[in-house]
């Protein structure tokens, strides 16, 4: 069946002959798939894991406000859906949104077509999954003193569709790949411990090229864990690389960017200064392959460009159909049912809320890696933090230092880990912001996970030695 006869299917026949608009109906169908490595060798395989599941919101009035009912299941039988449809509809007066009023998509043209499938994968998902696996404790190169120590690799492949009481009417497919990797530096007359190098990506297929040259790099990482000293303590210049920002700016410009912050008055009018000037960062739905794309959000609205930062001063709010209700505002397409910090492979389960999709920040033109460092002279290159705690209300961060590297008369130096390095990416320019704090732009930008950007230099940033 195809991500369209969910459109058409039992549940969304059954369940749409059955409730009173205004309503709103999320169904979903994921084939999962997993290899789990041991070393150089795959230790488990799982899968197919399939799992059909609907997330149904009703709309009723809740003491002169809408009130949202939920449920969700993977239960398609006649009992389970009625109970879905009672349990909506006892929640809904209890749960006042913070709207008075709720306008759903109607049915509308075609959406933009978005590459966003692995064919590989979704045509043979077994044998692609395994073959990367197996590319990847192939690039481990033992007589450098590295292995392989553990590993895996998840994809997931997911049909969505939408539709409401307004006679909205979408569906798409989509593919992810999520890895976990690590490979161990040991042996050699220093007798250090060994030292491991972590990789964790989510992506939306198999890399077509470049995967060898990628493992060597981390492997060479690996050995540089081993010989690494602790770093200088003191407020220093910090240059973030797209790994690094990548675990911080979705999250906490997402959230300080969205209709919840907006509703709590948390979040900067438009023209307020949040920025060095040589920052412009836009959610960008669209873009081809990244994690956060797709035609439409999870409400059926078309996805777009929403600019959130230009030249360091505040832009626009992202906003689901609630939360553009209640603060007057044109929906942007970010109604999402996937959580920032617990993403899962399946997510009709959760109800939408106002959420990025993919930032991207702007290159800038203080050139390259090197370019870069030769710029900052003295500080510290961060080339993995470990989780940095991103904490959108606060837009406080800190984690430990996992690798990084001294700059020293302008050139990448000795390895360095242990310590912190934290902060906070917005606020007033006495806590040193990251983002106010930024002397230099890279010009080639990276898309890691849900964030594309060049590194960034930033200068006066706290970091805590061991």
């Amino acid at each position: 069946m195809s991500d369209e006869g969910l459109l058409n299917g039992p549940v969304a026949s059954r369940l749409a002959g059955k409730l009173s608009p205004p309503w709103d109906l999320f169904l979903q169908r994921v084939r999962h798939y997993e290899v789990h490595l041991q070393g150089d060798r795959i230790e488990m395989r799982r899968g197919p894991v399939e799992v059909q599941g609907f997330g149904l919101r009703l709309f009723r009035p809740a003491g002169g406000r809408v009130g949202v009912g939920f449920a969700a299941a993977t239960d398609d039988s006649a009992e389970s859906l009625d109970r879905a449809i009672q349990n909506a509809e006892a929640t809904a007066p209890l749960s006042p949104s913070p709207t008075t009023t709720v306008s759903l998509p109607k049915s509308g043209g075609p959406a933009p077509t978005l590459p966003l499938v692995d064919a590989r994968l979704w045509e043979t998902p077994e044998d692609a999954l395994e073959g990367y696996a197996l590319e990847l404790v192939g690039a481990v190169d033992p007589r450098g003193g590295v292995v392989a120590s553990f590993g895996s690799a998840r994809a997931s492949l997911t049909e969505s569709a939408i539709l409401n009481s307004e006679g909205c009417a979408r569906s798409y497919r989509e593919t992810r790949l999520e890895t976990e990797f690590a490979v161990k530096s040991s042996g050699g007359p220093e007798g250090r411990p060994p030292g491991e190098y972590w990789i964790n990506r989510a992506e939306r297929g198999i890399p077509s090229e470049g995967l060898a040259a990628e493992v060597a790099s981390w492997c060479e990482r690996a050995r540089d864990v081993r010989r690494a000293r602790p770093p200088p303590n003191g407020a220093q210049n910090v240059i973030f690389p797209p790994t690094v920002l990548a675990d911080i700016l979705p999250n906490i410009v997402g959230f300080r960017f969205g209709g919840v912050a907006a509703v709590r008055k948390m979040a900067a009018p438009a023209g307020t200064e949040v920025a060095d000037p040589r920052v412009t960062i836009t959610d960008d739905g669209l873009l081809p392959m990244a994690n956060g794309s797709s035609p439409f959000d999870d409400e059926g609205s078309p996805r777009g460009r929403t600019p959130l930062i230009e030249r360091g001063k505040a832009a626009r709010t992202l906003v689901d159909r609630i939360h553009a209700g209640a603060l007057n505002l044109d929906p942007t397409g970010h109604a999402n049912r996937e959580p920032m910090e617990l993403a899962n492979w399946f997510r009709f389960g959760a109800a939408p809320g106002p959420q990025p999709t993919t930032l991207v920040l702007a290159p800038g033109d203080a050139g390259s890696d090197e370019e870069l460092i030769e710029a900052a002279g003295e500080g510290l290159w961060l080339d993995q933090l470990g989780y940095a705690f991103p904490d959108g209300a606060t837009s406080a961060f800190g984690g430990e230092v996992r690798l990084g590297y001294r700059i020293q008369g302008g050139r990448r130096g000795e390895p360095v880990r242990g310590g912190t390095v934290g902060g906070f990416a917005l606020g007033p320019a006495e806590t040193t912001p990251l983002l106010s704090g930024v002397r230099g732009v890279g010009s080639r930008a990276q898309l890691v996970n849900r964030l594309s950007s060049p590194p960034l230099w930033v200068h006066d940033f706290p970091v805590a030695s061991a």
